[in-house]
């Protein structure tokens, strides 16, 4: 981000040379971020903000039948999140962590239903404690094209 807004126009949907100079670059960035998080580039949306990030996630399954979310989420997600529910009709439900602040992986195996959207922050922004969001990835195992798995990175961004 430093290098894309470093004296380049700040369009990159322009057609002139410094637009699609700044194109390049943010090109570049999305690469990037979709090879560190292993996804393909095209599965990468650059927003303006976390909270704007979440709201997208939590808005674009358009399928889910119901939606949970970890009991220490930010309100950035637990809002939206809330209010989704609150419109479509569609069941919240909370996943409940341990003691030392991180997700129940067993206990939510037991709560997601098939075709769910499911949101787990990577890493808590006021405790610190990484979320074994990669650990639940891997139990729901088959069931994984049935359940959409959102994870709000932005604390967890220099964690592994």
């Amino acid at each position: 981000m430093v290098e894309a807004t470093a004296g380049l126009p700040p369009n990159p949907s322009g057609a002139h040379r410094l637009a699609r100079q700044i194109r390049g670059v943010l090109e570049d960035a999305r690469d990037r971020v979709a090879a560190i998080v292993g996804v393909t580039p095209r599965e990468v949306i650059f927003t303006a903000g976390g909270t704007e990030s979440c709201n997208v996630a939590l808005a674009s399954t358009p399928s889910a039948t119901g939606i949970f979310v970890s009991a220490i989420e930010h309100a950035a997600v637990r809002e939206p999140a809330r209010t989704r529910a609150a419109t479509t009709g569609m069941p919240l439900g909370v996943l409940r962590v341990t003691p030392d602040g991180t997700l129940d992986v067993d206990r939510a195996l037991e709560q997601v239903t098939a075709g769910s959207l499911v949101s787990v922050m990577a890493a808590n922004n006021e405790t610190g404690a990484v979320q074994p969001v990669f650990e639940l990835l891997s139990a729901l195992g088959d069931r994984r094209t049935q359940i959409v798995v959102h994870s709000d990175a932005i604390a967890g961004a220099a964690t592994e």
